[in-house]
Parts: C-alpha cells; structure tokens; sequence
C-alpha cells in the first residue's frame, strides 16, 4: 500500500470500472451491472484458497440457480436478487466469514449501504432470507468440492454440519459447476442476468 505524504491520509473511495466509488456517499457511484459483474468475475472464492479458481460471479449465479433448479422457486425478482446477494464485493473483495465476523463492526455498515443502494435502484431484496439459507447450502457444498479437506475434528463441522438438504443438493452442484475463468465469468453472469429480465 502506498504511504501517503505530508501526513494525508487516504481518500475514502476506489477507482472502479464504473468510476469513483465514495465510502461515505455510496449513492453517487453508477450501479452499473457491467461494472458489477466485471469485478466478481475476477474476484476468487475462499480468498483464493480454493482448489481451482472459483470466481464470486458463478457462486452468486449458483445461488440463484439453486434456488431456480433445486428449489423450483420461479419468482424473478428473488432470483435477481440472489444473483446481486454478493454484489458489495465489488468494492470491499471476498472477505472470508470467520474475518469478516471479527471486523463485523467496520464492514457491515459499508456492505448494507452498498446493497441498500444496490435494492433501491434495481428493486431488489438482496438479504432476503430465502437466499441467505441458499448461500449456506452453497458455501458447505464447495467447501466439499473445491476447498482442501476441513479436518473432522474443526469445530466449523459443528456448527455448520452437512445436513440431508446440502447432501441431496451435491448430485445438481457437480453437475452445475463449471469454474468459469475471470475471462469468462462476466460474460455469463451477464447473460443468466439478462435471461431473468
């Protein structure tokens, strides 16, 4: 990180595909779609501990997948929802849960602020509960296909056990995942977007 002079500090904002994005006035970025779908196309999973590259592009598109093929939900609005559930990463990056946990305080009130932002301007419901319980069943199923083996004995495995729902989903995930590259993750997390329209 660049050490600013003459005692500045760091202007609260990142330059982004879709211009300036500001901290603290949220409200005065774009919200472009394109620009959103670029920077989680190169975002990786698991803060890039995964197996194979994994980009948050096609975990969110799963997630909407799951709740469309798994769940047999047809609503479109919850499933454009779903697909923008991660969109916040576009400017704060994949934040892994147990650190993210621990900042909880400092990273939350800019992450609901993007996704308030995010709500209003396309008429979305991005913290619906439906989807946050298809985001937990996605992140146990690629913890099972695409991270190293999570020692038995990890408390993680007490908490967030492997149910008979994540079970029954694995058979639709090994089939469904196809770890696009960041060359080729926007492309199709626009197309399955434009499809929900």
């Amino acid at each position: 990180m660049p050490t600013p002079v003459n005692g500045h500090k760091l202007h609260p904002s990142i330059n982004t595909q879709s211009g300036l994005y500001e901290f603290f006035e949220p409200a005065k970025w774009n919200f472009e779609i394109e620009g959103i779908a670029h920077a989680l196309g190169n975002l990786c999973r698991f803060t890039g501990q995964c197996d194979r590259f994994y980009s948050v592009a096609e975990h969110s598109v799963l997630v909407a997948l799951y709740l469309q093929d798994v769940l047999k939900i047809r609503d479109k609005r919850l499933l454009r929802s779903a697909v923008l559930h991660d969109s916040a990463e576009c400017i704060i990056g994949d934040i892994n849960s147990p650190l993210k946990s621990l900042i909880r305080h400092i990273v939350k009130p800019i992450e609901n602020a993007f996704l308030d932002e995010v709500d209003l301007r396309f008429g979305l419901d991005t913290r619906h509960p439906r989807i946050k319980d298809a985001d937990g069943v996605l992140y146990l199923l690629e913890r099972e296909f695409n991270m190293p083996m999570l020692d038995r004995a990890h408390p993680e495995h007490h908490y967030l056990p492997i149910d008979d729902e994540v079970i029954n989903a694995m058979p639709w995930f090994s089939k469904t995942v196809t770890y696009w590259e960041p060359k080729h993750a926007k492309h199709f997390f626009l197309r399955y977007w434009s499809a929900l329209q």
